[in-house]
């Protein structure tokens, strides 16, 4: 599954981005079979977009700390009034007059997850070399985050370095931490430099 990062200023310049290349972003077939969008929302907090490809579009669910909010299906329609038809079932234990704000966060997220698809099949370039986001993480799960960094998006993999060296540069990269969750970037430093000197 990839676990995908994305903060609200990286959310806004993807949408932006997205709508450069509206047809290849719709149009991108899905780059894993399973996702998983996370985007702190300063109005709702945490919540997980999960995300399935199937052989008609793609399976959602949209949970919060409490359980699923709702669930439901993505097809595309290129043909229809808008480019995805979402069929969305709103979980009963969610009150009736918070419905029509479950669904537009399903809606946000399911353009989030389109636009982050299309972003790591086509737009993860640095000076003109691809960034491939291919790197596995411990166990089946590789965590990506989308970040604005210089007024570009990169869509980065966290992962670990090793170095036969023992002396090395490490670039500047993101940690993510399992037991708090919280995803920091790290800046460029050079490793074991005082153990050599």
């Amino acid at each position: 599954m990839y676990k995908i990062y994305i903060d609200e200023k990286s959310y806004n310049y993807l949408r932006e981005w997205a709508e450069s290349i509206k047809r290849y972003a719709l149009d991108c077939p899905p780059v894993a079979r399973k996702f998983q969008i996370i985007i702190n929302d300063s109005n709702y907090g945490e919540l997980e977009f999960y995300v399935s490809a199937t052989s008609y579009g793609y399976k959602f669910s949209l949970k919060n700390f409490n359980g699923q909010l709702c669930k439901g299906i993505s097809i595309r329609t290129p043909d229809g009034e808008h480019d995805n038809q979402l069929r969305i079932s709103v979980d009963s234990r969610v009150p009736k007059d918070k419905h029509s704000i479950i669904c537009q966060l399903a809606q946000i997220y399911m353009t989030a997850f389109l636009h982050a698809n299309a972003f790591l099949m086509y737009g993860n370039v640095i000076d003109d070399k691809d960034v491939v986001a291919a790197g596995r993480n411990s166990g089946f799960d590789k965590i990506i985050v989308f970040r604005k960094f210089k007024e570009r998006l990169y869509a980065v993999p966290v992962g670990h370095h090793r170095s036969p060296e023992g002396v090395f540069e490490v670039r500047g990269h993101f940690r993510y931490y399992k037991n708090s969750g919280k995803v920091v970037w790290i800046d460029s430093y050079l490793k074991g430099k005082e153990d050599k000197e």
